[in-house]
């Protein structure tokens, strides 16, 4: 194929990714309007999302030809963003570490959420 066609095809496809995420994302505000959660709720769903998106980003970064790759490839390219992924948890573990009790008062205003568990 020519690069032509290769882009035209390429904007096609992120033409229909766009279209499914947009009734996906509708999907999603109907479930939450349906299933009448508490506000918690909707930070643990979101950031699972996020996470799940994130992790994905991070494996094909790591996998260097992802159109033409062999398994073992693919499993190194996991094992490494396993690796990256565990890395942003414990730094991350580390700067709230050294959060106080009243740290986030000025962005809630100091009220306290129900408890989501």
């Amino acid at each position: 194929m020519n690069q032509r066609s290769e882009l035209r095809r390429l904007i096609r496809t992120l033409g229909r990714l766009r279209a499914e995420g947009a009734s996906q994302v509708r999907t999603i505000k109907a479930d939450f309007r349906k299933a009448d959660l508490v506000p918690g709720h909707y930070n643990i769903i979101l950031s699972i999302s996020f996470g799940v998106a994130t992790a994905s980003l991070a494996t094909a970064f790591f996998i260097s030809d992802r159109f033409h790759t062999n398994a073992p490839q693919m499993i190194d390219g996991i094992h490494k963003a396993f690796l990256a992924l565990g890395g942003l948890t414990v730094l991350s573990s580390l700067i709230f570490r050294d959060l106080k009790e009243g740290d986030g008062n000025a962005v809630s205003g100091g009220k306290v959420l129900p408890h989501v568990g």
